[in-house]
């Protein structure tokens, strides 16, 4: 369980956990293909389920990283495991997704600023660093490859 960095191109997926110190981004080592970044929740198929993989990568391309999509209800909805499903999902969804990232980022760099604000020391530089990379991963999550 936890966090993981997953290559599209290669079906390679690191298992990150849930210490957002060792939370990175990067190229595949095995490829050199872009990695993303994606919630827990994604349980990642088979590397010989092509289908399976097909789904996952539409679904991250359009900046669907596996978090919580809720319904007009407030319920969670289940993610996508056809292509049709999934390009219905991704219609149904991308505005709220937009919304979801749009906040996420103001948050961050919210709390960056305030950070740089503060009197420096090493702490508040580790913890700027690390809002850095959230926003960066944040930002990669919403990109399509």
């Amino acid at each position: 369980m936890g966090f993981k960095n997953v290559c599209l191109s290669c079906k390679r997926v690191e298992s990150l956990g849930t210490d957002p110190s060792q939370f990175r981004t990067g190229h595949c080592p095995q490829c050199s293909a872009q990695m993303f970044f994606v919630n827990h929740k994604f349980r990642p198929p088979k590397a010989t389920d092509e289908k399976s993989w097909a789904v996952a990568a539409y679904l991250i391309s359009h900046g669907f990283s596996y978090y919580t999509i809720r319904d007009e209800q407030g319920l969670a909805v289940a993610y996508p495991t056809t292509l049709a499903d999934a390009e219905k999902f991704v219609a149904k969804y991308a505005a709220q997704r937009s919304q979801q990232i749009a906040r996420r980022k103001h948050d961050l760099e919210k709390q960056i600023a305030d950070l740089r604000q503060r009197t420096q020391n090493d702490s508040r530089d580790r913890l700027i660093c690390d809002l850095n990379e959230q926003l960066l991963r944040l930002t990669q999550s919403a990109t399509v490859p």
